[in-house]
């Protein structure tokens, strides 16, 4: 039987694209309370405090199966805890709508790997392309009802929907077209129709929510936990995505980028390769997740993937190891280079911090960087907050209090708070007022990210360049349910910066706007470099030497010639970076010749002194 809303994980600020990052374990949370002086989020059990009527639902004492219960549970956390007030009924036929998507998918073969929410992005989710139920549950029927009562209502419509001849067929027919090896999959008791009908609706109530961050969490989500958790796994180092190759008019796993010193690195994978076969079996019909479970394993072991890079196709044997999640780069911009390129005569290095995600590590690393660099006599600071995603609220919280003595860094707005929440600077700031810093954001800034570079634009501690960010004010919990084989992400509040501003769906505008677009033809002419695998002729001419600065100039101007409707900074930028990494089996954390928009804030540092 649940154990009703187990645990909760922790505060999960979630990224505007929704790829997760990090979720910090709660048992910090009655220590962060005190500390904080704020009003109670969480009970000890984990629910937030304050329930609406709904509350008066009682899951536990139904003799039901796992299915009733769970969706009994989450209906009532999402009437509950969900930043909105949602009707039941609303609900119900979110619920219905996603047992008509389940019965879409059990009725094509090819969509069996698909979930009900990657269907509802296709034009399959139209109500009249969805095939009908025998019967409905209209929301007439449950108006004026009490929670308890539409419960049971529904509970007794889906007995009858399990026992129809119709959807039993339709049922049947799809585990008949399994193959023989998944048949032990096929017994689990997660697996029998009513369990499936009732995950079906659980996902089309999150579906009427109509909100991208709120979701029943996948198994392979539910894994990523203990992954993020951890802060490291074992694997090849590379993120990925599924995209299809237009030529082939299949779908291959695509390296959207190695991660440094991985061994995906350090065999020269490329962004832009496609993964076309993971040992013997083929990435074509493979969902993302199956790929990204198959490329993990013990460290020490071996598997062999099979690229496509332009027309060529290779094997590559990689041995897994230990993947770190990286989480900053840095690095300091020399007086020369800056008198050089940018023609400011200065005699003082520019502190420059990339941060990747924020996590529980982001204060330490940061702050022991900081203090390293801010030994010496420094122009200012560049913090580089472009395509983080955002992270943990802990986090955001942590890295802002390093520039601020006390004062407002954000306040949380929940339906079931007693009062709103705020957040406030509580250490001694290591970083002087006098020091200028800039903030480098884009369109993937998001969450956690726009929590810290929002608290800084509001006080007026730094100045934001680049372009709008992605504009997610709003904050997840994940709940765990069934000895936490299920879980859910749910949104519970939404967040405001120290002037009282929400910045969902609307973003934070820099003070300085540099909007870095590229057209169609320069974004053909790059595919048609890559595709045609131009740079592995000139790092296989030196692979036992380092290749030489004059070299790659000429070979850029060579390539810019060949290719006229290439980007002169993005190209020259991507080919510096694959040459320092095989010269110097690394990265450089930045690109002061290549990258326009650092290039452009720099300056204001000077500006400002």
């Amino acid at each position: 039987m649940f154990k009703q809303y187990q645990t909760t994980i922790g505060t999960w600020l979630l990224t505007g694209n929704d790829d997760y990052e990090l979720v910090l374990d709660s048992k910090g949370d009655e220590k962060e309370r005190r500390e904080y002086n704020a009003a109670v989020l969480f009970d000890p059990t984990g629910l937030a405090v304050g329930c609406p009527s709904s509350s008066a639902i009682n899951c536990s004492d139904l003799s039901l199966e796992k299915g009733n219960i769970l969706f009994c549970n989450i209906y009532k956390m999402i009437r509950k805890d969900y930043v909105d007030d949602v009707p039941g009924e609303t609900l119900f036929e979110g619920a219905q709508k996603g047992i008509r998507i389940w019965l879409a998918n059990k009725s094509t073969p090819q969509s069996e790997t698909e979930g009900i929410a990657d269907v509802a992005n296709e034009s399959t989710t139209d109500q009249e392309n969805l095939p009908e139920l025998p019967f409905y549950l209209k929301k007439n029927q449950l108006k004026g009802e009490s929670d308890q009562e539409k419960i049971n209502r529904f509970f007794s419509y889906m007995n009858r929907l399990v026992h129809n001849k119709e959807i039993i067929s339709i049922f049947e027919n799809s585990k008949a077209n399994k193959k023989v090896a998944d048949q032990k999959e096929l017994t689990d008791s997660k697996n029998d129709l009513s369990y499936q009908l009732f995950i079906a609706a659980i996902e089309g109530m999150f579906l009427s929510l109509e909100d991208p961050h709120s979701r029943l969490l996948s198994d392979f989500e539910l894994r990523e936990l203990q992954t993020t958790v951890a802060g490291s796994f074992g694997g090849l180092g590379m993120y990925v995505n599924k995209r299809r190759i237009a030529d082939r008019n299949k779908q291959y796993i695509e390296v959207i980028s190695p991660i440094e010193a991985t061994p995906a690195y350090y065999a020269g994978i490329h962004a832009g390769d496609f993964i076309s076969f993971i040992g013997k079996k083929s990435t074509v019909p493979m969902s993302l997740d199956e790929a990204v479970s198959l490329m993990r394993g013990q460290p020490g072991t071996s598997i062999t993937i099979t690229l496509i890079r332009g027309e060529k196709s290779f094997e590559s044997t990689l041995t897994r190891a230990r993947i770190k999640v990286p989480t900053i780069k840095k690095g300091l911009i020399e007086p020369q280079e800056i008198r050089n390129v940018l023609r400011i005569n200065t005699d003082k290095p520019v502190v420059y911090a990339h941060m990747l995600l924020f996590t529980p590590n982001l204060k330490r690393e940061l702050e022991s960087a900081l203090k390293e660099y801010l030994s010496q006599d420094v122009a200012g600071i560049v913090l580089d907050l472009r395509g983080n995603g955002g992270g943990l609220l802990r986090s955001a919280i942590d890295v802002t209090d390093l520039f601020f003595d006390d004062g407002r860094i954000v306040s949380l707005r929940g339906r079931n708070r007693k009062e709103e929440i705020f957040y406030e600077a509580r250490t001694k700031k290591i970083v002087d007022n006098d020091i200028p810093i800039i903030i480098l954001v884009n369109k993937s800034t998001a969450s956690a990210s726009e929590i810290f570079s929002g608290a800084m634009k509001d006080r007026s501690r730094a100045i934001l360049v680049g372009s709008t960010t992605y504009g997610k004010g709003s904050v997840q919990h994940i709940y765990m349910f069934d000895n936490n084989s299920v879980g859910i992400r749910l949104t519970t509040d939404r967040y405001y910066t120290p002037n009282g501003i929400s910045i969902d769906k609307k973003g934070i505008v820099p003070d300085y706007v540099i909007e870095v677009k590229y057209t169609d033809e320069e974004k053909e002419a790059f595919d048609s470099f890559l595709k045609n695998d131009e740079l592995s002729d000139l790092i296989g001419k030196h692979s036992e030497t380092e290749i030489p600065e004059k070299t790659v100039s000429v070979f850029i101007e060579t390539m810019l010639h060949k290719y006229p409707g290439l980007n002169k900074d993005l190209f020259s930028r991507f080919v510096w970076q694959e040459v320092y990494r095989i010269n110097k089996n690394t990265s450089k954390s930045y690109d002061l010749r290549f990258d326009r928009v650092l290039r452009e804030a720099i300056p204001h540092i000077f500006n400002k002194k």
